[in-house]
This record gives structure tokens, C-alpha cells and sequence, in this order.
């Protein structure tokens, strides 16, 4: 099987994310995160969501 890419907009759980197990199920994963400068710009984007970011 050929690898799967799974792209993570917003979400990077990893124990309980749907589309992550579905993709596991068909072989290996590359995952793949964008930082969207944008996004920070929000006010639902916080400084705690960016810390979280900059450690993984």
C-alpha cells in the first residue's frame, strides 16, 4: 500500500481523531500541519494554542 497523508488544519489530537485512524487502517501516515500566519489573528486563536503548536 502506498502512503497516506493527513493533512491536520486545526486538529492534531492523535489518541481520539477519526480521520487519522481511517488512514492508519490503509497503511502508513505522513502527517502534515500548516501554520496558517492568518489563523493567529483570530480571537479564538490563543497563546496557550501556539505554545502547544511550537513544542511538536
Amino acid at each position: 500500500m502506498g502512503v497516506q497523508v493527513m493533512w491536520s488544519k486545526r486538529d492534531l489530537r492523535v489518541d481520539d481523531n477519526a480521520a487519522l485512524v481511517a488512514a492508519a487502517a490503509r497503511g502508513p501516515v505522513l502527517p502534515i500541519y500548516v501554520v496558517e500566519p492568518g489563523y493567529w489573528d483570530l480571537p479564538e486563536a490563543s497563546v496557550r494554542h501556539w505554545a502547544f503548536l511550537s513544542e511538536n
